[in-house]
């Protein structure tokens, strides 16, 4: 934003966490259906599970592309006006994501490592994730060790390209920014070298970091976008209806920009436009919920698949537990509370160590 105050968007935050909680359920019923073992996989199948919207859950992930791709332009003034260098800005997100990151990575690979299992550890697999540098895992998918961190991968590249669009056309980065997310796009569709770098750049998911650029940069020039509440019905609505029609084999799943970001930006739209202000505990808590979106991504994997997957099996044998429905709505309240958890313990102790540390060498550089 141009504005020296911009405004605030705890409407988003919210959605942050809408996005987090519907990740973790996406993987919950995978982990509990496609994915069960015993004695998980004795307990009678949820309705839940059912494939279309199982995997529907899924766009919460692009749902936060297109958040970041506001954000980007969102916080874009100071570097526009000059004020601040364009390499500050990709140091901040470096800052911010690396860390924490770093810490979930450690705690999945602890665990082989206490049993003596190296498995996936190699040198270039452990560098290549550390580093966020696209590579393929044991199945062949492009995800570094910790999986969610796949889309990472994806903010930095977002990042990179920011960066050098603010320095290559300070005034008019957007000129080189599209110019550069199509055109490499492109080039890796058409050499399409089959590497996991290659594969990376090819997915057209890129786009979707262009949509959330677009709502900023109407934001900017309109302010906040009207949309009525019907179109994120009908957002929601494609979501899940272009879900079955994957599950059928009825479209690609190349063209998720399409039928999950297409969407995903609409509800980002309507959620900026909303002027909401968090008031009373269960308004603050949702906002709190956002605030920590990034930790509860980060470990509900672990949690869900590791944590949980340790607790079930006594309490099947025991008859305490005899469907799945509960062990959803317990692992849902154990991820969340992990993330809230981490976010209190490790993310923003680090982000509150970086602004001190920011702000003391700008009170000695004055």
């Amino acid at each position: 934003m141009t504005s020296p105050q911009p405004m605030k968007f705890h409407s988003l935050q919210i959605l942050r966490a809408v996005a987090a909680i519907v990740v973790v359920w996406h993987h919950i019923l995978r982990a509990y259906s496609i994915h069960a073992t015993a004695p998980m996989a004795t307990l009678p199948p949820t309705p839940l599970a059912v494939a279309w919207l199982r995997e529907g859950l899924a766009a919460g992930v692009d749902i936060f592309f297109v958040i970041s791709g506001f954000i980007m332009v969102y916080v874009a003034g100071p570097y526009v006006r000059g004020t601040k260098p364009p390499h500050d800005f990709l140091i901040r997100r470096i800052e911010r994501v690396y860390p924490p990151y770093w810490i979930a990575t450690l705690i999945v690979i602890a665990g082989p490592l206490l049993k003596g299992a190296t498995g996936d550890l190699t040198l270039d697999r452990v560098v290549r994730s550390f580093l966020l540098v696209p590579g393929f895992n044991a199945e062949g998918l492009v995800q570094p060790l910790l999986g969610v961190g796949w889309t990472l991968s994806y903010e930095m590249y977002f990042y990179l390209s920011f960066c050098a669009a603010l320095t290559l056309l300070r005034t008019r980065y957007w000129l080189p920014l599209t110019a550069g997310i199509v055109g490499i796009w492109a080039a890796a569709i058409v050499i399409g070298n089959g590497s996991a770098i290659g594969r990376f750049l090819a997915d057209p998911i890129v786009f979707e970091f262009l949509f959330g650029c677009a709502i900023g940069w109407y934001l900017q020039r309109r302010g906040r976008p009207r949309m009525p509440f019907v179109a994120v019905a009908v957002a929601v609505a494609v979501m899940f209806g272009a879900s079955h029609l994957h599950e059928t084999g009825a479209i690609a799943p190349i063209w998720r920009c399409l039928y999950w970001g297409l969407p995903a930006a609409v509800i980002v739209a309507y959620t900026v436009s909303l002027p909401f202000e968090p008031t009373g505990p269960v308004g603050r808590f949702a906002v709190l919920l956002g605030d920590a979106s990034f930790s509860i991504y980060l470990v509900h994997v672990t949690i869900v698949y590791v944590v949980m997957g340790r607790v079930y099996p006594p309490l099947i044998e025991r008859g305490l537990l005899t469907r799945i429905e509960p062990a959803i709505l317990l692992s849902t309240l154990a991820a969340i509370a992990a993330g809230v958890a981490f976010h209190f313990a490790i993310e923003r102790p680090i982000n509150q160590w970086r602004h001190r540390q920011r702000s003391g060498a700008g009170r000695r550089a004055g």
